[in-house]
């Protein structure tokens, strides 16, 4: 996968755009180019919907406004 994104100049254009976010090294970011090219999102909220990394608000019983992630996508991606 590494030699085929350092082929395609779009692709490591994007690449290196995502490493340049702190926090996102190489493998973190082949998974993301991986990601972003077999499926288009038209902004960043729909791609951290799509990966499970939005908040979910938990309002039922006694721990109303507890929040955690919602874990709905794709999990090799929340866990790199």
């Amino acid at each position: 996968i590494d030699d085929h994104i350092d082929n395609e100049p779009g692709l490591k254009r994007n690449r290196k755009l995502l490493e340049s976010i702190p926090g996102i090294g190489p493998v973190l970011s082949r998974e993301l180019t991986y990601l972003f090219t077999a499926k288009k999102f038209n902004k960043a909220k729909e791609a951290a919907a799509y990966c499970g990394l939005i908040p979910r608000h938990n309002e039922s019983g006694k721990l109303k406004g507890r929040t955690s992630i919602s874990k709905l996508g794709p999990a090799r991606i929340r866990c790199k």
